[in-house]
């Protein structure tokens, strides 16, 4: 879930934080009261370009800083342990900032990292919707993964019926065997 997330010099915001409660948010507001930039930090989190465009007028950076906490996230946490990323602390802490030079950073928990691995790491984190836009939860495999993942003994029965119909393919098999010798 995302707990906060903090923009500095991105476009004509200086600086902002906000803080996101558990279950639906949505921003909105007027036009021009800045919900797509806010929607464009949020993009910089999982994965998307960020440019020395974006940087506010007069400043020499940008940064933006989501912090996500890792509770009921097994994919999230699988993950970031198979890419030596820390999650001791239960909380996942991104951080992108880029320079009027062009330079850029991407620390994820405090462990610099590449784009592609962002990217991965963004799309098991969030799903921004809006106008238009195809909706991920018409995608089966997402909507398998919703309602498996919903609960640590959902997953557990899951897996004991996998086992069992391994079992029992393997029992059907042998049956098979039998009756064509």
């Amino acid at each position: 879930m995302l707990n906060t997330l903090t923009v500095w010099n991105f476009a004509l915001l200086e600086h902002i934080q906000i803080e996101f409660d558990k279950g639906l948010n949505i921003l909105t507001g007027e036009t021009g009261a800045g919900k797509s930039i806010l929607i464009d930090a949020l993009g910089a989190m999982l994965g998307s370009r960020l440019s020395t465009e974006l940087i506010r007028h007069g400043r020499d950076w940008l940064r933006v800083e989501a912090v996500f906490s890792l509770e009921d996230q097994p994919n999230v946490v699988a993950f970031l342990e198979e890419n030596a990323i820390d999650t001791a602390e239960n909380e996942l802490i991104i951080t992108r900032q880029i320079t009027s030079s062009g330079r850029g950073s991407i620390l994820i928990n405090g462990c610099h990292t590449t784009l592609a691995v962002l990217k991965n790491l963004g799309s098991l984190l969030v799903d921004v919707h809006g106008q238009n836009e195809n909706l991920s939860l018409l995608k089966q495999e997402n909507q398998f993964q919703l309602v498996d993942g919903y609960s640590g003994e959902l997953g557990s029965a899951l897996a004991g019926y996998r086992a069992l119909y391994k079992e029992l393919k393997e029992a059907e098999g042998k049956l098979s065997e039998k009756e064509n010798a």
